[in-house]
């Protein structure tokens, strides 16, 4: 497990390397620093069969590169912890528990979309898909499922060095690899914190 998130960050901070060596073009070019790093921190929850959690605390930081203005890419951790929806479905630990996540995310720039004249715009709407490596770790067992989903990434403006973000999203997940059911079920997360655009 380790393993999977150690070689992902370098694999991620390799790319960053590759992509800043771009970034004086990509600048000129567009007018922005397509180069940013982020934090968040929001809230966990799960849900399934019209059921909610009670919201977690978790957080995520990421890198990401908007290498055109309409597209942008992004490599996450998430981490934080969730709880077990129903026990009596015979879930892996009956425990709050802690949640990792390895992340990828491939985000489509609406704004940027409709005018490249708005790059530098208060407000940017980015919808995005996501691929997750996530685990679930208690004291009992660990779990890991490959899971995928969606989220809406919002920025607002503070200057040309900082953004606000709002992130939400949600991962689609297979029960059977938390518990003993079949079918799926949802990781919801919410989030809000600062971009630096380098």
């Amino acid at each position: 497990m380790f393993k999977k998130i150690t070689l992902t960050l370098i694999a991620l901070i390799a790319a960053a390397s590759i992509s800043n060596a771009q970034h004086v073009n990509v600048a000129k070019a567009y007018g922005y620093s397509p180069l940013f790093v982020e934090g968040v921190v929001g809230a966990n929850a799960v849900y399934d069969a019209k059921k909610l959690t009670s919201f977690t605390p978790g957080g995520q930081i990421a890198i990401g590169y908007q290498f055109l203005p309409q597209v942008l890419i992004r490599g996450s951790v998430q981490l934080g912890s969730a709880k077990p929806l129903m026990l009596n479905d015979g879930w892996f630990t009956e425990n709050t528990f802690f949640r990792a996540g390895v992340a990828f995310d491939i985000a489509w720039d609406i704004i940027n979309t409709i005018d490249e004249d708005n790059v530098k715009d208060f407000y940017h709407i980015q919808p995005y898909l996501r691929f997750q490596e996530m685990f679930g770790i208690a004291k009992e067992k660990s779990v890991a499922a490959f899971v995928a989903g969606a989220g809406l990434r919002n920025t607002f403006k503070l200057s040309d060095k900082l953004d606000a973000v709002l992130d939400l999203n949600a991962v689609l997940s297979r029960e059977r690899n938390w518990h003993e059911s079949a079918g799926y079920f949802i990781f919801v997360y919410a989030g809000a914190g600062i971009a630096y655009k380098f």
